[in-house]
């Protein structure tokens, strides 16, 4: 077999693949000059939620995504931030097609042809949870921010407290010698994969 009908059986093989539904490798979507959008009903509800996403992504890869106060046309990656079921037809059937979500849940789902990150909540902790998700799923390098081309998750949580103990003592933890930005981040980062609480264990509590 020469070198060019190997590679012609190869493609046919793999749209065969595609064609029948087999699960391809993802094709990873450069988001780097994303902007982000909130309602205007919800920007002082949701201006925390977006700080985080616009700290982390932007102490990570060196590049602030600014916020956009309306709905971009296709020509520039917007992530979007939404308490409402109100967005374009285009946009909502996304969401109409995942399941529905509980109090702090959140659904994420990405959409290429539009240049669209969604992210869906009932509340604002569920948009956080949401935020927290996106953050984990994107790949960030130095000026570089890239996203699953099929990212689709609905998730509710199964607990109403998902806590975590922070003992502010004298142990091999070390918590007692952590500045007040290390506890800030660390307590952030507790809510980006899906805590809702703290408990300061302080000193001879044992």
């Amino acid at each position: 077999m020469t070198k060019s009908s190997l590679i012609f059986t190869l493609i046919l093989l793999i749209n065969a693949l595609k064609i029948h539904g087999f699960p391809m490798e993802n094709e990873m979507l450069q988001i780097s000059d994303a902007t982000i959008y909130v309602e205007k009903e919800h920007k002082k509800d949701l201006a925390k939620v977006v700080q985080v996403l616009q700290e982390e992504v932007q102490k990570r890869s060196g590049i602030l995504w600014s916020s956009s106060k309306k709905l971009s046309k296709g020509d520039q990656w917007q992530v979007i931030i939404t308490l409402e079921k109100s967005l374009p037809d285009n946009l909502q059937k996304e969401l109409d097609q995942m399941d529905k979500i509980e109090a702090e849940g959140y659904r994420l789902v990405v959409v290429p042809n539009e240049k669209k990150v969604i992210i869906h909540a009932l509340d604002r902790r569920g948009a956080l949870f949401g935020v927290g998700k996106l953050l984990r799923k994107i790949e960030i390098r130095k000026g570089g921010i890239s996203i699953p081309d099929n990212l689709k998750i609905g998730s509710s949580p199964q607990y109403s407290i998902r806590g975590h103990q922070l003992g502010y003592r004298p142990k091999t933890n070390s918590y007692d010698a952590w500045t007040v930005a290390q506890y800030d981040q660390y307590i952030r980062e507790l809510a980006i994969f899906g805590a809702n609480s703290i408990e300061i264990m302080p000193p001879r509590t044992d």
